[in-house]
């Protein structure tokens, strides 16, 4: 009686396994074939150019990955934030293999560095900011929207405007009296 129940109970966990296995293999075809992609192995900072060391293939459900996955990011530099364990997208990475600032000017755009003054946020690189000058008249105007953050230390900001903003931009830079206004992430 002991052994045909210990017969049956090896039975049905062999049934119950098999059902498992197929279960899981028919949930895991549900997400589609599996795709290589490069994955972050530690925080990849703006301005970082690409190594070996930086990243990891792992296979990874298609329909789980956003189109534009970077199939070779190494010896490329990093315009936005990347956290470790995601996923490497193209919109993360510079457009050539140019390093460091310049690969974070886009084709029409201009670096400018601006002195720090007692009223500058405190920015990182990736941080995008707005730049205001005196009006004529009294108040402020906005001369770059958006600007992008390429570099900052304790006494200057180097950013991206747009070509078009850089004749402003620079003006109030040499008279210094440009404000920067970081902008939030909302």
């Amino acid at each position: 009686m002991l052994r045909a129940l210990v017969g049956f109970s090896a039975l049905a966990t062999a049934v119950v396994t098999i059902g498992s296995i197929t279960g899981a293999h028919s949930l895991r075809d549900s997400y589609g074939n599996r795709v290589e992609v490069a994955v972050a192995r530690t925080d990849l900072r703006v301005g970082q150019v690409i190594t070996e060391q930086d990243f990891e293939r792992h296979e990874i459900p298609g329909s789980l990955i956003a189109a534009g996955a970077a199939s070779e990011p190494r010896a490329r530099t990093v315009i936005e934030p990347i956290v470790a364990g995601e996923p490497i997208m193209e919109r993360r990475l510079s457009g050539s293999l140019a390093a460091g600032v310049d690969a974070l000017i886009g084709p029409r755009s201009r670096a400018i560095t601006i002195e720090r003054n007692p009223t500058t946020p405190a920015v990182e690189p990736g941080d995008q900011v707005d730049l205001f000058a005196p009006a004529i008249r009294g108040g402020a105007v906005r001369v770059a929207r958006r600007a992008r953050v390429l570099a900052a230390d304790d006494q200057s900001v180097t950013v991206a405007v747009l070509e078009t903003e850089a004749p402003a931009v620079a003006g109030a830079s040499i008279e210094k009296i440009l404000s920067i206004l970081l902008i939030g992430a909302g």
